[in-house]
C-alpha cells in the first residue's frame, strides 16, 4: 500500500516537472516574437518626425547660376543646342531676377527697343527713363513676376529667335491661372508664350511681365 502511495507521488512530481518544462519552453518561444514586435513599433514614424520632401519650387525653380536641364523639343530645329540652351537660360534668368527683386539685372535681359511706345505697353507702371523702376512697379502686382513652374514646350521660330510655353506657380505652390474677359465671357489659361531673340549678339526676352500671351495669340 505504501509502495502504491509512493508511486503516485512520484507520478505527480513528474507531471509537475513536465508542465513546468513545457511552460518554460513556451515562454522562451514567445520571447523573440515579442522582441520583433517591439522593434517594428519602435520604428514607426511619430507625429514629431518630418519627411524631407521637395516642394515644387525647390524641385523646379532654378537660380541663374544653376545648370539647366535638357529640353525635349516639340519639333526638330535647325539650330545648335547651345543657342537653344542660351535662349532658355536668358528667359530663366529674366524670370528669376524679376521674382527676386533684381530689377536692374532683369532690365538688361529685356528687349526695350522694339516695343514701340513704352507708356502704352506698361501703362500706369511706366517710369520714363528708368527701366528698372518700371519693372519694380509691375512686380508690385501679386499676379505678375511669379516664378516659373515648368517649361512645357520650346521651338525655333526663325533665325536667332525661340519661343517657350511656360507655366507659373503661385505663392502657395499652385499653378497660376489667368482669367481674361473675351467677347462677353471669361477665358482661363495656365500656359503662356514667351519669345526670346538674339539682339546685337545677345539673347533678350521680348515679353513684358504684365502681359499674359498665349500661343493662339
Amino acid at each position: 500500500m505504501a509502495k502504491n502511495g509512493l508511486t503516485f507521488i512520484v507520478a505527480v512530481i513528474c507531471i509537475l516537472i513536465s508542465a513546468a518544462a513545457a511552460i518554460y519552453l513556451i515562454l522562451n518561444w514567445l520571447k523573440p516574437t515579442s522582441a520583433i514586435t517591439n522593434q517594428i513599433f519602435s520604428n514607426q514614424i511619430t507625429p514629431s518626425q518630418t519627411l524631407n520632401v521637395q516642394t515644387p519650387s525647390e524641385a523646379i525653380i532654378r537660380k541663374p547660376t544653376d545648370v539647366l536641364p535638357n529640353i525635349n523639343l516639340t519639333n526638330k530645329v535647325d539650330a545648335s543646342t547651345d543657342d537653344l540652351q542660351l535662349a532658355l537660360k536668358t528667359l530663366n534668368d529674366y524670370n528669376h531676377y524679376l521674382n527676386n527683386g533684381e530689377y536692374v539685372k532683369a532690365a538688361e535681359l529685356f528687349d526695350w527697343e522694339s516695343l514701340g511706345d513704352l507708356q502704352t505697353v506698361f501703362g500706369k507702371y511706366y517710369v520714363a527713363g528708368d527701366n528698372a523702376k518700371t519693372l519694380a512697379n509691375v512686380c508690385k502686382d501679386k499676379n505678375y513676376c511669379l516664378r516659373f513652374y515648368k517649361v512645357l514646350r520650346s521651338k525655333k521660330d526663325k533665325v536667332d529667335q525661340y519661343s517657350f510655353v511656360v507655366q507659373f506657380q503661385t505663392e502657395n505652390n499652385k499653378i497660376f491661372v489667368n482669367s481674361a474677359h473675351v467677347s462677353g465671357t471669361f477665358v482661363t489659361n495656365t500656359d503662356f508664350l514667351y519669345t526670346v531673340k538674339k539682339i546685337g549678339g545677345k539673347f533678350k526676352v521680348t515679353n513684358p511681365p504684365n502681359f499674359f500671351v498665349t500661343e493662339a495669340e
